[in-house]
Order: C-alpha cells, then sequence, then structure tokens
C-alpha cells in the first residue's frame, strides 16, 4: 500500500474520531438533559456506525484498519486537549 493511501485512511480515521466525539458530547448533553430515549437512539447509532465503519476497514485489510485506528487516536488526542485549554480558560 502506498504512503499516500496511508496518509488517507489516517485523515479518515481522524475524520470518523472527530464525528465519533462530538456525538458522544452530544449524547452526553441529551443524557444529563433527561432527553433519555433520544440520547440512547444516538447512543445506538453511535455503536452501530462505528461497527459498521471498522468492519468496513477490516475487509479492506489490516493496514487501512490501522491506519485509520491512529487517525482516530490522534483525533482523540486533539479534542481532549482543546477540551482541556477550554476547561482552563473558563476557570
Amino acid at each position: 500500500m502506498k504512503s499516500w493511501q496511508l496518509l488517507a485512511f489516517v485523515a479518515l480515521g481522524a475524520g470518523f474520531g472527530a464525528a465519533y466525539l462530538s456525538a458522544l458530547a452530544w449524547n452526553v448533553r441529551l443524557y444529563c438533559t433527561g432527553s433519555t430515549l433520544l440520547a440512547l437512539f444516538l447512543h445506538l447509532l453511535r455503536f452501530l456506525g462505528t461497527a459498521a465503519i471498522l468492519v468496513a476497514l477490516a475487509r479492506a485489510g489490516a493496514a487501512p484498519l490501522l491506519s485509520s485506528v491512529a487517525g482516530f487516536q490522534l483525533a482523540k488526542v486533539f479534542v481532549s486537549t482543546a477540551t482541556l485549554f477550554s476547561l482552563e480558560a473558563v476557570l
């Protein structure tokens, strides 16, 4: 697999990670405001979407799967760092 293809899968994983984490934040807000039914539906959609994407990547091969997971982890680090800094600015 070429390096540009691996970078494309890293970018795909980062985009998926950012979308997953924003849906998670929305899910937490829904649980906290008492919209339990909508929160459960979104929770189910997040898990099914994650499973579908990971299965599709696994079928594409080990390199695309691992590259996408690396991109997901990078997104998680960036989002958590940005959240931490924004919380420190509030405090």
